[in-house]
């Protein structure tokens, strides 16, 4: 499954929680894990399986007064656009936003950036409340920071060990000073490469103050390096070093301390008299490299000052795997900002238009097969029909058919069974057989157990009749006159189905 847009989950829970609605983060990004997850629709389709009534509608701004909240809507903004209305003032609106919760904002702003289109929803006498929502959102909240809470554990561990060795006091003060900064750096780094409105309001405190200026700049990097991943590289570093080494760390790290020092000088200099703006993180990460610093000057009588290669190679080792840890981290932020984009892309080819003209580029067969031949889900629509051919045999033919049920009820769809191999024609005429006794529900739920378990259930009591060994002549007739030479095959409307498209996406296509 293509990755779930986290803003637009968080809009949705909080509308749900207006709504009293008792439901767990991870139900919503369940039910938003689709390509439509981050549209109106997507949305509307969610609240319907909770069984919360909703409406989607596009006003006027001049009815924005006769609304009542809460609703969702949208504006027009650089970054997420969903956003819960939760009350109206005279003069201004509460709204909650992914970055920030119950925030006033001016009526003329918010007219500005309205887009018009609304989502309203009231609670009925069938919606779903899940019980233990406190716990599954624990769990949601666990899944979403492991590696933050697995690096918290590290810590601990860390200082477990040193206070039960008796070590000199400020060895735990260095520690927790490089804790600090690993902490500082992680949030940094988080905002240059993940999400550059993390704690928006803080790094926008006065005129002066605008981190994302200051981290974006060309001083801010060296080498093509980013503050952020040279702290963070630098404190984890030190870190796990003087974990490995503790009582022979002192030496290594006044040098690089020293180096440290140096950079925080030049940050200082260039955010003052060069680019006349100040990062908040940058100011946290140099006063944490002085604390770092003033904490190993407590420990200058408590150890050795001495070199040797064996201790060298140690801090080689662990800069060496704390580097492999951010690459992979990096390679995980990438790839889901790829999830992403490309569930944007595809949510555009999810539209009628769209689709109609795709499909009219793709091969077309001489017809569509007579209902009569196919087994039938008695559906009457001429501008909607879809034929499926599968094999009994076929594994990539299991998991369409898996999908079946999943096809909006208002089109009609023709199954035809294309077989020529023994076992083949004997499970495709039992099937039939079963078509012409007891209906397309029967046939289909027999086939699905076959795809499932090799095995038809109460195959005894469908005997093979020659109308059904007429049907399936007729069936592989009609592939031969078609050219229909593989398996599965979708076709709609005598075309067929772009690749790009799946079965359980035709209820937004076909509408």
């Amino acid at each position: 499954m293509l990755g779930v847009d986290n803003a637009t989950s968080e809009v949705v829970h909080h509308f749900l929680r207006s709504l009293t609605v008792k439901v767990s983060r991870t139900t919503v990004c369940r039910l938003l894990n689709h390509p439509l997850g981050n549209t109106m629709q997507g949305i509307s389709d969610a609240l319907d399986v909770l069984h919360v009534k909703n409406a989607v509608c596009h006003l006027q701004p001049n009815y924005l007064e006769k609304l009542r909240p809460p609703f969702i809507t949208q504006l027009e903004t650089s970054h997420s656009t969903f956003c819960l209305v939760e009350r109206i003032e005279k003069d201004h609106l509460i709204i909650t936003t992914p970055e920030a919760s119950h925030m006033a904002m001016s009526k003329s702003l918010f007219r500005y950036q309205w887009t018009g289109a609304v989502l309203l929803g009231e609670t009925t006498t069938d919606t779903v409340h899940e019980s233990h929502c406190l716990l599954r959102n624990m769990d949601y909240i666990c899944r979403q920071h492991k590696i933050l809470i697995a690096g918290i554990i590290c810590l601990i561990l860390v200082f477990s060990s040193v206070w039960s060795k008796h070590y000199p006091a400020g060895l735990p003060l260095y520690l927790f000073s490089l804790t600090c900064g690993v902490l500082i750096s992680t949030a940094t780094l988080y905002k240059e490469v993940v999400d550059n409105h993390f704690l928006h309001r803080f790094c926008h405190i006065g005129k002066a103050v605008n981190c994302n200026e200051v981290l974006s700049s060309k001083g801010a990097q060296i080498a093509g390096i980013g503050i952020g991943e040279l702290s963070w590289m630098y404190f984890t570093t030190m870190f796990f070093f003087t974990a490995v080494c503790p009582e022979e760390f002192h030496c290594l790290a006044a040098i690089f301390g020293f180096v440290a020092i140096a950079f925080t000088v030049y940050s200082i200099i260039y955010q003052v008299f060069f680019i006349h703006r100040v990062c908040l993180f940058c100011i946290l990460t140099t006063f944490t490299v002085w604390m770092t610093a003033a904490a190993l000057y407590t420990l200058r009588n408590n150890f050795e000052w001495r070199f040797s290669i064996r201790i060298f190679f140690s801090l080689i080792a662990v800069a060496t795997i704390c580097l492999i840890c951010w690459i992979q981290a990096k390679a995980l932020v990438s790839s889901d900002k790829e999830k992403h984009v490309l569930k944007a892309q595809l949510s555009g080819l999810l539209n009628p238009g769209t689709f109609g003209k795709l499909l009219s580029l793709k091969p077309k067969v001489r017809g569509m097969i007579h209902p009569d031949i196919a087994l039938h889900n008695s559906v009457s629509n001429v501008q909607k029909r879809l034929m499926i051919v599968i094999n009994p045999n076929c594994k990539a033919c299991a998991k369409v058919h898996h999908h079946i049920r999943e096809i909006p009820a208002d089109i009609a769809i023709s199954l035809v069974i294309a077989t020529n191999d023994r076992l083949g024609v004997h499970v495709a005429q039992t099937i039939l057989s079963a078509y012409l006794s007891e209906g397309w529900d029967r046939a289909t739920y027999l086939l699905e157990e076959w795809y499932e378990t090799q095995e038809i259930p109460g195959i005894e009591r469908y005997d093979i009749t020659e109308l059904a060994k007429l049907l399936w002549r007729q069936q592989q007739e009609y592939c031969q006159r078609n050219n229909i030479g593989h398996t599965p095959a979708v076709i709609i409307n005598g075309h067929y189905m772009p690749s790009v498209y799946q079965l359980t996406e035709l209820k937004y296509v076909l509408a």
